[in-house]
Formats: C-alpha cells, structure tokens, sequence
C-alpha cells in the first residue's frame, strides 16, 4: 500500500473486522498517489478476482491495430441516471438529478471524433438505452462520416470492450474510470470532467 494511503487506510478500517475497510469509495482518495500506482496496484490485487473468461476475451488479437488506433469507445451511463427512485423514466420536463449535469453533451463526442479523426465509434451502454446520446449517436450514424455500433451485452461483454479500448472516453461512473485503472490497452482517456479529484 502506497505511505500515502496509509492514514486513509486507518480511518476507514471496519473497528469490527480488522483488516477490512468500510467507506463510501466514490469518494475517498489517496492523495499524490499516481495513476500508475492506482494501475500497478489493481492489476496485482484486483485484478486476479475477475473470471478468467474476462482475462480471455482482453487478449483476443480479432481486430486490426489501425482500426483499434481509430476507434473511439465511449460508456454511456444509463439505467440510474435516467430514471427516477419509482424505477422510470424521467420525464424531460422534471427537475435533474445533479450527478445528470456531470455527463458530458452529446456535441462533446461530436467534438472529440472531429478534432482527433476517429472513424470508428463503439458506445456501451446499459440495455435500457435511456441515455439521450445514445438516439443522437444511432442518428448521427445516418449520415456522419464515421461509423457507429451500440453494444448492450453482458457485464463480461462490456467491461471486455472497455478493457479492450485503445481510446476510451468515460461517462461519470466509477466502471469505466476502473476498467481505464485496470487495462493494459487504453492509450487515451478522454472525459468531461475528472471524477475522482484525486485520481491522476
């Protein structure tokens, strides 16, 4: 464990069960402790408690270099952000739930696929697609000059896919920023904004 964490380590330990850590992880960091620390450590303890299925679906060489180097992945967050505490769908007329305004406008995406030529995107996203971005994406497709394919999959399949990405643009969610800490593939991360202050 980094010295850095060590203090954060003592005040969230469980006093019942030494050894074990209770705290609201979105928003406990270590502070001045580096991305590749974060990497290094969550390959070596984390890691090892996916299913191997995981491990094998990250190394499989079925897509080209040059198509990974010009594809852009992006997580859509969905499912929670998007429906009420009742289970439904927000209606677009009701007052947002505040974590809504940290997900970046579909225009960013359009933006960031501009400016750095991707030809290529794949956007995961939850099977109930709430996510606006996710209509404007399947539109844009119509008549954009780069293709679109929305995955819905399995857990294994989407975490796989995120793992797999070589540019990498995060929603505001603690899973892709950790798929992003554990892959050995990612090049690029892009985001709106950064969700753990902390986290490099």
């Amino acid at each position: 464990m980094p010295n850095e964490c060590r203090a954060l380590a003592h005040k969230i330990q469980d006093k019942h069960q030494p050894g074990r850590f209770a705290s609201r992880f979105w928003k406990q960091q270590c502070h001045a402790v580096s991305a590749k620390q974060y990497h290094d450590l969550a390959r070596e303890l984390v890691w090892p408690m996916f299913k191997a299925d995981l491990g094998a679906c990250t190394e499989k060489n079925d897509t080209n270099p040059e198509t990974q180097e010009r594809t852009l992945t992006v997580h859509l967050r969905s499912d929670d952000m998007w429906k009420g505490l009742d289970g439904k769908k927000i209606p677009s007329d009701a007052v947002a739930n505040h974590w809504l305004w940290q997900h970046p406008p579909c225009s960013l995406y359009e933006k960031v696929i501009a400016e750095e030529g991707f030809q290529h995107v794949l956007v995961v996203t939850s099977s109930d697609r709430l996510n606006p971005c996710v209509s404007w994406f399947e539109k844009r497709a119509m008549w954009s000059n780069y293709s679109v394919r929305v995955q819905s999959k399995t857990l294994l399949e989407d975490s796989c896919a995120l793992l797999r990405a070589r540019n990498l643009f995060l929603s505001y969610s603690t899973f892709p920023e950790s798929m992003a800490v554990l892959s050995l593939q990612v090049r690029r991360i892009f985001s709106r904004t950064q969700y753990q202050q902390y986290s490099a």
